[in-house]
């Protein structure tokens, strides 16, 4: 393998979306005329084949567009789900989109919490009609990608694009639409949005054609690959016609002295090419129809017989034929003059006669046979040889009988890639389920996916994910607000929607027990409380309360609520405290009389609240003349105030901790302040969770807190006085509270909305983090589930497999380190000197002082599995020893090295843009064999990865997705599934065998570091930059 200099892999973007400041984006007739017309607010469609470069045009229009001001919102439709989502979950996702992208989130949220009498297509136009316009002033485009994604969805779309028409048309009457425009894209047909023929075809836009790269459009191209640059380029045009995808893929992958002819033979005209290059396998995919449920064996062969007659001199472009429409939309015609024609010669040699052969269906077959068979029994019969005849017809039916098997096998195979399809599409609609946080979805399409034989680690991810409760009982009949929980956390009482009852529900095994009749249904909403040592309850209303005998299961009396308020909290077991008449008072609640306590002044005032040694109290003051609210503190003995907290602009009822030293206070958007008591003083203030808040909850030892609210995320904290730590998140959640355990601070938690869930936090994995005052600023991730962390002055070395995280630490003052990938050994500088040295993690002993060239720069390390040699910088050493055993040539400072499971290869890349064993494009940035060492996936400097085999460097996998690039890849157990951390902050699963993204498992607030499958296969570990660390579990999916 050889390099240069002068050569520029990096220049070529080789799948995946073009980034607008790429050097190797062309700029096509295309981007002027869909930048000009939507500027001027043109309804605009960009319906061409796959990898022709719409995805990178939209994103580099979009750019465009913001420059002048032009709001954009961008939807993948392939992001909503697939065969198994239902039309509301469609629609809702797409309506969530947009609304993300607009900056309207919380609008769109409360659209279809409080809209649910419109329908999905109804719901959305409003949103985009009375919102969007209303919230966002000047020009705005949608933008909707992969709209061919509709086709395989169980229903009809229709009535989106429909709607989009509506849009359109509806400028006429209201000026106000004419700020509002749609470009739709996608490898679809005009024709194909609308597919009921009783509705107005899709009529509306302008067509904007994206076709190859003319010979000069490509020119720049040509000084980045190197010496004779013209020449190869024109060879490469040679081959595909200027095909944005496969141009740009050979200019990546042609090293300087490599052959044109030789990399197209050995990538797209190899026997398996067709199977394993992914350009290949979806025009081979689209053109059979495969997937499509409109497409069966008449379908297929019509298209077959007329590509044969395009391939030997064009065929009409005719749009209105299904067969022409779907070879065009297959990518594998272009159009010139009216006529289609094979593309480029790669494809014109990839799908010959051969491979229309073997894809032409039985029936077909058979009828091009029967014809054959004919014309043999007509001559037959003239010659009179009756012998020869019933010797032909005895080998057609061996023949027959042959494809009839081979039919058999295909039909099969097509069953199984439509399964296979159908669960892609369904785990990929998932994270838009949890965005949503719709549990029940998660667990449906989980469910509905159980049997499939092809499932790996991301079905026991999100089995996981909606099936971590200890229990989940149905709430549908109750009320999920402010309910009452008994002091020992077993027992939960709440109304019942229709107001005639209380529901009793056993906390601790997850039951419903009984309900509390009352004596007539009440209107409006209910708070309950426990009192008189938990012998009755009384439920707050509006104006009015009701005492209810919790152990004789009847309804007591109705009262004038006077000073009781659902803030109010117990004075003793029989009475509460409030405020009447300007004054402190307590209230009996079983008869209503109310004393004084303190006569105060007329500033309003609520939320009293004692503390649990019952020593203060604190409420809220709203003084007159003042735009804050006030927390107030008081001395129970005496009743003497003694603090005040900082004044608050937004809050909602505060509470103390259990210990009476703290008082969390819950404020506008999302966050809480926790205050000292009983001075007042501030100590922090942090936002703690998204929007609006309805329960905040201590853990019994005080040191965890747990926020919910209207996004109905429960989010737990690990707190201080100094700090809050997120621990976990708890979906479905409008309410969560912490049950108390037979031990302190052995709490379980509760969770409200629609259904009441338990959660165990000890069964959940700690989350590792330095000690208070530290900081790690290197971290390494071992392959046997060890976590290090160098503080610059110590390793901390933590056991992830182990729930409780033992620590350990030792110092350790370094320069710059660098650990092998299993986490066993460092290597690291001797300040002042040339020499590297060599040592154990676990105790930080020294091994070796070795002289290393260091003047190439390029600081990497590995330490060989069977642990006899290690690579420092590109020398290769004995490790027992020392001895030198060889030397590793690169063209440039080294960026990776990595040993093989077997010991046997090592993979070295640099900044050159090469890859020792294999000769590669680009230069890798992070990489990882396979646990059986036949393949090694390669993280690349732009937005994906590709995957080669270890013993011949063949190409066998691209993983798309991406929007920035990968730093990190890591291997399931199984080798059945690929991890990857990129720039994009997203943690992303693969099927390895097919290259298939099968969802993005969540994301980190800042660019990935470090991926790694724990030795159990149950948990996926990812850390970031700034050294968060991140679990993801899954269950076993046997």
């Amino acid at each position: 393998m050889s390099s240069s200099s002068e050569m520029r892999p990096e220049f070529f973007v080789a799948g995946g979306t073009v980034p607008p400041g790429a050097p190797s984006y062309v700029e096509r007739t295309a981007d002027r005329e869909l930048f000009d017309a939507l500027r001027a607010g043109e309804y605009c469609y960009v319906l061409n084949s796959r990898q022709m470069g719409k995805s990178s045009l939209a994103v580099r229009t979009i750019g465009r567009l913001k420059e002048i001001g032009v709001r954009t919102a961008f939807l993948d439709l392939t992001r909503l789900g697939g065969a198994t989502v239902t039309p509301e979950q469609w629609y809702a996702g797409l309506l969530v989109e947009i609304g993300k992208s607009l900056g309207l989130r919380a609008e769109a949220a409360a659209l279809l919490r409080d809209a649910r009498e419109l329908g999905p297509t109804q719901r959305l136009l409003h949103f985009l009609s009375e919102i969007v316009l209303q919230k966002i002033d000047g020009p705005i485009v949608v933008m909707i990608d992969e709209i061919d994604a509709t086709r395989s969805l169980p229903f009809s779309t229709d009535e989106l694009f429909a709607g989009i028409r509506q849009l359109n048309n509806g400028r006429a009457s209201d000026p106000e639409l004419n700020r509002l425009t749609f470009c739709l894209l996608g490898a679809a047909l005009p024709s194909d949005l609308i597919r009921d023929a009783r509705i107005t075809p899709f009529n509306v836009g302008r067509r904007i054609e994206l076709l190859n790269f003319t010979a000069d459009e490509a020119l720049p191209f040509a000084a980045a690959l190197g010496p004779n640059g013209d020449s190869k380029l024109r060879r490469i045009q040679h081959w595909t016609g200027g095909h944005p995808f496969l141009t740009q893929s050979l200019c990546a992958s042609l090293a300087i002295d490599g052959d044109v002819d030789d990399l197209v033979r050995e990538r797209y005209l190899d026997t398996r090419a067709r199977d394993a290059d992914s350009n290949l396998v979806d025009v081979g995919n689209r053109l059979l129809g495969r997937g499509d449920p409109n497409v069966g064996e008449r379908e297929r062969a019509d298209a077959l017989d007329l590509y044969n007659q395009m391939r030997k001199g064009g065929v009409p472009d005719d749009e209105a034929n299904a067969a022409a429409a779907r070879i065009k939309m297959s990518g594998i015609a272009q159009t010139e003059g009216g006529v289609m024609r094979v593309r480029n010669r790669i494809y014109e040699k990839a799908f010959d006669a051969d491979w229309i052969r073997e894809n032409m269906p039985g029936q077909e077959l058979r009828r091009q046979r029967r014809a054959y068979r004919l014309g043999v029994v007509r001559t037959a019969l003239a010659a009179g040889a009756i012998l020869s005849v019933i010797a032909t017809l005895m080998v057609l039916a061996i023949l027959n009988a042959g494809r009839a098997n081979r039919a058999e096998t295909a039909a099969r195979q097509q069953r199984d890639e439509a399964r296979y399809e159908a669960y892609v599409a369904s785990i990929r609609s998932l994270p838009l389920s949890l965005e949503l946080n719709n549990l029940h979805e998660i667990d449906r399409v989980v469910r509905a996916q159980a049997s499939f034989p092809g499932r790996g680690w991301e079905w026991g991810f999100w089995h996981h994910l909606a099936n971590r409760s200890l229990y989940s009982v149905n709430m549908d009949d109750f009320e999920f607000g402010e309910p009452a929980i008994s002091r020992d956390g077993r027992t939960l009482a709440v109304m019942k929607k229709t107001g005639d009852g209380v529901g009793v529900f056993d906390l601790a095994e997850g039951r419903f027990l009984r309900v509390i009749p009352l004596k007539r249904p009440r209107e409006g909403s209910f708070f309950v409380r426990f009192y008189d040592n938990e012998r009755k309850l009384f439920l707050i209303g509006s104006g009015t309360y009701i005492t209810v005998d919790f152990l004789d299961n009847r309804e007591i009396a109705e009262r004038k609520s006077g000073a009781l308020t659902h803030t109010s909290s117990l004075y003793d077991e029989n009475h509460v405290l409030g405020f009447h008449k300007g004054s402190l008072v307590k209230m009996d609640i079983d008869t209503g009389v109310v004393r004084t306590i303190l006569p105060l002044d007329n500033h309003y005032r609520h939320s009293c609240v004692y503390s649990p040694d019952r020593r203060y109290a604190f409420w809220i003051e709203e003084r007159m003349g003042s735009p804050f609210a006030h927390l107030v503190i008081y001395e129970t003995a005496g009743w003497r105030k003694v603090g005040e907290a900082d004044p608050l602009e937004a809050w909602f009822a505060p509470y103390w901790a259990p210990d009476g030293k703290t008082i969390a206070i819950p404020m506008a958007e999302g966050q809480v302040r926790l205050v000292e008591a009983p001075s007042g003083k501030t100590l922090w203030t942090k936002k703690l969770t998204t929007g609006f808040i309805l329960s905040v909850d201590f853990s019994s030892d005080g040191k965890e807190m747990i926020v919910a609210g209207l996004d109905r995320i429960a989010k737990r904290w690990s707190i201080s006085r100094d700090r809050a730590r997120h621990l976990d998140d708890y979906l479905d959640a409008s309410y969560a509270f912490f049950i108390p355990g037979e031990e302190r601070g052995k709490d379980r938690i509760a969770t409200l909305y629609f259904e009441v869930r338990a959660y165990d936090p000890a069964k959940e994995i700690i989350t590792p983090e330095p000690e208070p005052g530290r900081h790690w600023y290197q971290t390494m991730l071992s392959e046997d589930g060890t976590f290090v962390g160098w503080t610059g002055t110590e390793l901390d070395i933590l056991d992830l497999r182990t729930p409780t995280l033992p620590r350990r630490s030792h110092p350790f003052k370094s320069e710059p380190i660098r650990f092998d990938q299993r986490g066993l050994t460092y290597c690291r500088r001797i300040t002042g000197e040339e020499r590297r040295e060599i040592g154990l993690v676990n105790t930080g002993k020294m091994l070796h002082r070795l002289e290393v060239d260091t003047s190439r720069e390029g600081f990497v390390y590995d330490r060989s599995p069977d642990g006899r040699a290690i690579l420092v910088y590109n020398t290769v050493f004995d490790l027992k020893s020392g001895a030198i055993l060889g030397k590793v040539a690169t063209d440039g400072p080294a960026t990776q090295a990595r040993f093989s499971p077997d010991s046997r290869h090592l993979l070295v890349s640099d900044k050159s843009g090469n890859e020792r064993l294999w000769r590669f494009g680009d230069s890798s940035s992070a990489s990882a064999f396979s646990n059986d060492g036949t393949r090694v996936v390669l993280a690349q400097k732009n937005d994906h990865a590709v995957v080669l085999d270890t013993a011949t460097g063949r190409l066998v996998g691209d993983l798309v997705g991406h929007t920035n690039p990968v730093v990190a890849v890591a291997w399931s157990p199984d080798d059945r599934r690929i991890a990857t951390f990129g720039e994009d902050k997203t943690v992303r699963l693969w099927d390895a065998a097919t290259g298939r993204e099968m969802c993005i498992l969540g994301r980190h607030t800042v660019d990935g570091y470090d991926i790694r499958f724990m030795p159990d296969g149950r948990s996926l570990v990812s850390v970031d930059a700034d050294g968060e660390v991140k679990y993801w579990m899954s269950d076993p999916s046997d």
